[in-house]
């Protein structure tokens, strides 16, 4: 089982929102240090012009997250080992897992904040699927301190690992 941990932040006094995420002892907090180690083109870039509509949000920086933990599951994981994408936002669990099906059944993508990052993630991700990736998201309750007695401890630890250079990043 391969364990992506991601995390984002918003800091109000910067207004500005970071991510992180980390795989394999690896850790990507931005596009230069994300592409100078795996060498995985930055699509990221587009969601991160200024003309977009959606102000920077903590929301936003969890999904550009996962997002990049997509790319990992696209380029580093080989086709038909299990993938568990550990994150401690309800929101974007939910998003990607219940809700988003809802309202493309409803027609109500053009009516949903972050929708240009959901997106990306939706139709990655149905490639990956398709084609034999197995992923999982691992909801974690976030800055649990004392987690080392806990049967998913690991999942809790790369959360921390992953909140405190989000969090560093919005400085």
């Amino acid at each position: 089982m391969h364990l992506i941990g991601t995390d984002g932040s918003y800091r109000r006094t910067t207004n500005k929102a970071s991510w992180a995420t980390s795989y394999n002892k690896t850790n990507y907090v931005d596009l230069v240090e994300h592409y100078r180690i795996t060498g995985i083109t930055p699509e990221l870039s587009i969601l991160y012009d200024t003309t977009q509509p959606c102000p920077a949000t903590n929301n936003r920086g969890e999904l550009l997250a996962i997002l990049v933990a997509v790319q990992i599951i696209e380029n580093l994981i080989p086709i038909g080992e299990e993938v568990e994408i550990v994150s401690d936002s309800e929101y974007c669990i939910k998003t990607l897992t219940e809700w988003y099906a809802n309202w493309v059944e409803k027609g109500l993508l053009g009516t949903k904040l972050n929708i240009d990052i959901i997106s990306v993630i939706m139709d990655k991700m149905a490639k990956l699927t398709n084609s034999g990736h197995i992923i999982e998201f691992h909801k974690v309750k976030s800055h649990t301190k004392d987690y080392a007695n806990l049967p998913d401890w690991e999942c809790y630890a790369i959360n921390e690992v992953v909140d405190k250079l989000a969090q560093a990043h919005t400085l």
